[in-house]
């Protein structure tokens, strides 16, 4: 079935209408599919018959041009980004973060214009606590997803229901494990064993015991040492965790802890040249920092190689602009740039 369009030229005698006259136009059934894979049938596809200027015709498909519009809710586009929940109660804000995954999607509106519809898939259940005041008088920011801004706040009186948490989940050194703040149903608290349940240990509270191991390890200049380390379990504040070494006493004497360089603080002062104002301008020293052994640190200075770059740039005694660079001996010499 094809439905014909008002607005087309007719023809009766004489000769061909020129090229690229439209002759007629409609809108013809098709079928199409939107981003979201949801196919749609109907009158979507306009066609407009065009004369050739020999007497015959021929025709373009546009899907979607006017007045065969797209039908309403077709999904041209879709996205995704964290959506985090900014929230306000208690005398409090803050902000949940990664509360879920906001989808956005561009739609037609079935009259040639289009608009975005956006859902949340959320990462926590309603009634989450996104906030406990605590105390006697207690006030909760709560997570409810049916209304917006998402969250509502509820006061109460009396003691908190047993099994309130109150804060994060820390280390108990004693028993080597999570320990939470919860109510005691009587208006007091109690320790107890955290349940693995939300909310999370912050970032950077020790959330398993530490182990230890003692290995080969070189050092900046790649130089082998026998050395002990601590591996230290820490919480990322989201549920997950990483680790971090700490050495057993002290870095030994001689280890080195930087790779060779210039120290810009030290000078070579046996040997300078004037800059054009007759200042002198001394190289700087070459070496790298190491380890001292009782957890500080000295420097251990060398010749440096064939040019390395030991002072600023300036314009020396004979107006020539360069800088100092080691010759590789123990020397120096004035690099012109």
């Amino acid at each position: 079935m094809i439905v014909g369009l008002a607005g087309v030229i007719a023809n009766s005698g004489g000769p061909p209408p020129p090229y690229g006259t439209l002759l007629s136009q409609s809108c013809t059934q098709t079928t199409i599919t939107d981003y979201n894979s949801n196919s749609y049938t109907g009158y979507y596809n306009l066609r407009q018959v065009y004369a050739d200027g020999v007497g015959g015709t021929y025709f373009n498909d546009s899907v979607g041009g006017s007045p065969c519009h797209y039908p309403n809710g077709f999904a041209f586009s879709a996205s995704s980004s964290q959506y985090d929940l900014y929230w306000s109660g208690c005398s409090n804000s803050g902000t949940l973060y990664n509360a879920g995954t906001d989808n956005s999607t561009t739609v037609a509106d079935g009259a040639g214009g289009t608009y975005s519809t956006s859902s949340i898939s959320w990462n926590y259940g309603n009634g989450h606590t996104i906030y406990d005041s605590g105390g006697m008088s207690w006030c909760r920011v709560i997570l409810d997803t049916s209304m917006y801004p998402y969250y509502n706040t509820q006061t109460g009186g009396g003691a908190d229901p047993y099994g309130t948490k109150y804060g994060t989940p820390y280390w108990d050194s004693g028993s080597s494990s999570l320990y939470m703040t919860i109510a005691d149903g009587m208006g007091g608290t109690i320790q107890t064993a955290w349940d693995g349940n939300p909310p999370w240990p912050s970032y950077g509270t020790q959330v398993s015991t530490y182990s230890y191991s003692c290995n080969y390890h070189s050092d900046a200049l790649s130089g082998s040492w026998y050395l002990c380390f601590y591996t230290n379990f820490l919480a990322d504040g989201n549920g997950g965790s990483y680790t971090t070494l700490t050495l057993d006493g002290n870095y030994p004497y001689g280890y080195a802890l930087s790779g060779y360089q210039a120290f810009t603080d030290e000078y070579y002062y046996s040997w300078y040249v004037y800059d054009n104002s007759y200042n002198l301008v001394y190289p700087w020293l070459w070496g790298y920092q190491q380890a001292d052994g009782f957890g500080g640190s000295s420097r251990n200075y060398t010749s440096a190689p064939y040019g390395s770059v030991l002072s600023n740039q300036f314009y020396d005694q004979n107006n020539y602009y360069g800088e100092i660079r080691a010759d590789g001996s123990g020397g120096y010499f004035f690099y012109n740039l």
